[in-house]
């Protein structure tokens, strides 16, 4: 069924929820009162509620419990690097040893690269791009120069023993 433009409220509704709505419209109408009234006017004959401080109580020691104990585990189980470093084989130990100079350079390399990088205006990416060019390009061209001199000095070669030059 349609709504009744004269009306303010529907004739009919096909569900059981719907028309208990109408019927609620309809008796607060006829007892001229909005909901809103009615709702303080409830609200004003019921007595607050007291506050359940055991119940406060534990929620705040769960959530400390949580918040403060769960990275205090963490904490105690993880290993440290020297415990972990024991835990290796005496092979491993001593090729970590080796290697430990030449990745501290790495790294220490890197970081002075990206502190450069940083003074520039530009973000940091494309600076990186921008340099991977310009250090392949710079590579290309040692790598041109190299044969260019392994070529110069082997025809310098093949002049002084005598062979020709056009092989």
């Amino acid at each position: 069924m349609h709504a009744n433009p004269s009306r303010s409220f529907p004739v009919a509704y096909p569900k059981a929820r719907d028309q208990n709505i109408v019927l609620v419209n309809l008796i607060l109408r006829f007892y001229k009162v909005s909901l809103l009234s009615l709702c303080i006017k409830i609200s004003a004959k019921m007595p607050k509620p007291k506050v359940n401080w055991w119940l406060w109580t534990k929620a705040i020691v769960a959530g400390l419990g949580v918040a403060v104990g769960g990275p205090m585990l963490v904490w105690k189980v993880t290993p440290t690097e020297e415990e972990m470093f024991q835990r290796f084989s005496p092979e491993l130990q001593k090729k970590s040893l080796e290697g430990r100079y030449d990745k501290q350079k790495q790294f220490d390399d890197y970081v002075e690269k990206l502190k450069e990088y940083s003074k520039s205006d530009k973000n940091i990416w494309i600076v990186m791009a921008e340099e991977d060019k310009r250090e392949k390009k710079e590579k290309r061209r040692q790598a041109r120069l190299t044969r260019e001199a392994k070529e110069k000095m082997r025809q310098e070669i093949r002049r002084e023993a005598g062979v020709s030059l056009e092989s």
